[in-house]
């Protein structure tokens, strides 16, 4: 395996699913997880555990088990983690302990939060781990030729529909990432 194509894991907290879900892109995962045999897709069973709670998105929990691989956090990590930085949401926790506890095993990892939550993102920080969330996602299938061009630009104006918080800037600048052909 090149160094370029050093084993990546994307681990996805629940809100991303979600919004994947709900602009359409969510099925794409399949062709990504395909296209590129060194990265893995997974999801801690506290998300998934909380993406049961959407029943729309339940109605496809083949297609879910088709995309995402589903791993048990070990409780020491999550309490440790749940102990240290209040606040967390159970899909939060679950997708940082489980995020923490792979880089920690291997660190010729490449993991990689995929997290919306502000104060998830911040805990990353501490943590010391990567982590993007859905906006990076939908460029990075762009970049990957995963989706279009045109398909890009719709999912991401249609983030804001579905009552994901981004601001005009940020609006702008990933329409502008998409249209430059990342």
């Amino acid at each position: 395996m090149e160094s370029s194509e050093r084993k990546k894991i994307f681990v996805f907290d629940t809100s991303v699913v979600s919004a994947l879900f709900h602009i359409d892109i969510l099925e794409k995962l399949i062709e990504f997880k395909h296209s590129f045999n060194h990265i893995e897709l997974i999801l801690s069973k506290e998300v998934f555990d909380e993406l049961k709670n959407y029943k729309e998105i339940m109605e496809i929990e083949h297609i879910l088990k088709q995309i995402f691989k589903i791993y048990d956090v070990p409780i020491d990590i999550l309490k440790e983690i749940n102990l240290k930085y209040r606040g967390l949401g159970q899909g939060e926790l679950g997708t940082l302990a489980l995020a923490s506890n792979l880089s920690k095993q291997d660190t010729q990892l490449s993991v990689i939060a995929i997290i919306d939550d502000e104060r998830g993102r911040k805990v990353a920080d501490k943590l010391r781990l990567e982590k993007h969330g859905t906006l990076w996602l939908i460029i990075y299938l762009k970049k990957l030729k995963i989706i279009d061009k045109e398909k890009a630009k719709k999912a991401v104006r249609k983030l804001r529909i579905k009552g994901f918080y981004i601001t005009n800037e940020e609006l702008k600048k990933a329409i502008a990432e998409i249209e430059r052909g990342c």
